[in-house]
């Protein structure tokens, strides 16, 4: 098979910014509000700025090309973000879930549950054992892609299934 990459939707990343950047407003509102204590006033206001701020930095730098997207190879997937590159190699995927809940933020994601025999850091491995407990799943691709949900599920399906033979 020839690699195949899904690039992900401007349109989302783009969404996120723009949220980000209305909660960033917020934060500067909430340091003006005379009626708010000032200790919580500046520890709320800054915080909504930086946490918010960082993720307005993060939905403009999604937008530039190439920043994200999914690649799927002969050996395995990569998954680009503006802040890493991860690579999975098909062997060490156990399998992969479609989100079936009703939270929107959710909808048409992939979850991702690694072999017991995957290499992974000893960080990796306490991030992935704490997500376990939560959700019962390693990893998650969002749903930024043209390709979501079960058409996404699909095809990683044929991919994994493909490298097996």
């Amino acid at each position: 098979m020839e690699n195949m990459v899904l690039k992900a939707l401007p349109g989302r990343m783009f969404f996120m910014f723009l949220v980000s950047l209305g909660f960033v407003a917020v934060g500067f509102v909430l340091l003006r509000d005379a009626s708010i204590p000032a200790i919580l006033r500046f520890t709320i206001g800054w915080a909504n700025i930086l946490f918010f701020g960082s993720g307005a930095v993060v939905g403009l730098a999604s937008l530039l090309p190439g920043a994200s997207y999914l690649c799927l190879r002969k050996e395995g997937f990569e998954i680009k973000t503006p802040l890493r590159l991860h690579f999975y190699r098909w062997k060490d995927v156990e399998g992969f879930s479609a989100y079936s809940g009703s939270k929107m933020a959710l909808k048409g994601a992939i979850f991702i549950r690694l072999a017991p025999s995957a290499k992974r850091s000893t960080l990796r491995r306490a991030l992935n054992t704490v997500s376990r407990e939560f959700v019962g799943y390693d990893g998650v691709l969002p749903a930024i892609y043209a390709v979501k949900g079960e058409q996404l599920l699909s095809l990683l399906n044929r991919w994994k299934a493909a490298s097996d033979t």
